[in-house]
């Protein structure tokens, strides 16, 4: 395993174990990540072992016997380590005579860890693992996307903007296989503008936005077309503090969408009741699923913790 996962695992407090060369051992502070400096690899932690507090550095191997492999012991930047954390301890590193205590990382953090950071998988690493997403991280990632889309200005939001009479110019639109052909989509839009009355009201009820969808309706477009409009255009395009509880409510009040992405997410108990959620669950998998970025995720975190 890469030692750069597991530096990352100890900084986020992750890494657990069995000390080898102490009886007690409870961690006080981490330490600092040296990541730009010759040295070990944390700085200043805090570490109590057998009821005495040490400060010093850690560091991190994928074996002990690494610890000779890379000169550490001919390195007086090393002569501060209190704590050698591997995974495999096959030698025993003396020091001034002394075992440095050792914390062998526990076999199960090491299977998640290896599966979460297997770059051939085809499915979520996360798929066997059930856990709901919290509410703080389906509000935090549902805000997340909609200001994305208000800064990146997709297709839908100009559409948006459009109907509402904040701008005069028909966007131009590729639209999907489910979507009808392009004219006749961009009649409905034209006609969805018509219907609609210009207002400067710098809020939307939320009896005002369920409005939109009945004037979307009346222009001719489909379930799944006012559906896309709604999500990826409206909401973005309306939202701000004064309206992000009516918005909030308004997405929970439409159905989720379904798609290959959020079919993904059914194996781990994360089936969407809404649109709110729906939205909140493909920000995750934009943000941290295509990056493999599991180890940020609060589903990777539980899966190494529990």
């Amino acid at each position: 395993m890469r030692e750069k996962v597991l530096q990352w695992a100890w900084q986020k407090g992750l890494i657990q174990g069995k000390a080898s060369g102490v009886k007690h051992l409870a961690i006080h502070s981490l330490g600092t990540w040296n990541l730009h400096h010759p040295g070990p690899d944390f700085l200043n932690a805090s570490i109590e072992m057998d009821g005495i507090l040490w400060h010093g550095s850690v560091e991190i191997h994928g074996n002990s016997s690494d610890w000779y492999k890379h000169k550490h012991h001919l390195d007086a930047k090393y002569s501060n380590v209190i704590l050698h954390v591997v995974v495999t301890n096959d030698r025993p590193v003396i020091h001034h005579g002394k075992e440095i205590p050792t914390l062998i990382v526990d076999a199960t953090v090491v299977q998640w860890l290896t599966i979460l950071k297997d770059p051939t998988a085809s499915v979520l690493p996360c798929s066997h693992f059930k856990r709901h997403f919290s509410a703080d991280t389906i509000m935090s990632f549902w805000e997340k996307r909609i200001q994305r889309k208000r800064k990146e200005r997709p297709a839908f939001v100009l559409l948006a903007q459009y109907i509402l009479h904040k701008s005069s110019v028909l966007p131009p639109l590729t639209l999907s296989s489910r979507q009808r052909k392009l004219q006749h989509y961009h009649a409905s839009v034209v006609r969805a503008r018509d219907l609609l009355t210009p207002t400067e009201e710098p809020t939307y009820s939320h009896e005002k936005l369920l409005q939109l969808w009945t004037h979307l309706q009346n222009s001719g477009m489909t379930f799944f077309e006012i559906h896309q409009l709604l999500l990826n255009g409206f909401v973005p395009l309306l939202w701000n503090a004064q309206n992000n509880q009516e918005l909030q409510a308004y997405s929970q009040s439409l159905p989720a969408e379904t798609n290959t992405v959020l079919r993904k997410f059914k194996a781990t108990g994360n089936n969407p009741k809404n649109a709110f959620e729906s939205q909140a669950i493909m920000e995750i998998y934009k943000e941290l699923c295509s990056n493999k970025a599991c180890l940020t995720c609060e589903m990777g975190q539980h899966m190494l913790t529990t």
